[in-house]
């Protein structure tokens, strides 16, 4: 059996026309996200949007949550 795999992916990167929706529709600084699970290299779930920071690349996430 296949291990699954969980991924978190950026609405915004998945096709040119998703980009442009998200661009336009967005708030600033509003990038919309989505769990994904993938076996074999194969996407098989797929979880809701929902609103999470952008940044500039990726952060661990304890850089993320840091304060001050």
């Amino acid at each position: 059996m296949a291990p699954l795999h969980i991924e978190l992916e950026d609405l915004a990167g998945t096709s040119w026309w998703t980009s442009a929706l998200a661009t336009l529709a967005s708030q600033s600084g509003i990038a919309y996200l989505r769990f994904v699970g993938l076996v074999d290299g194969h996407r098989r779930y797929r979880s809701a949007t929902f609103p999470g920071p952008r940044t500039l690349g990726t952060l661990p996430p304890q850089e993320a949550s840091a304060l001050g």
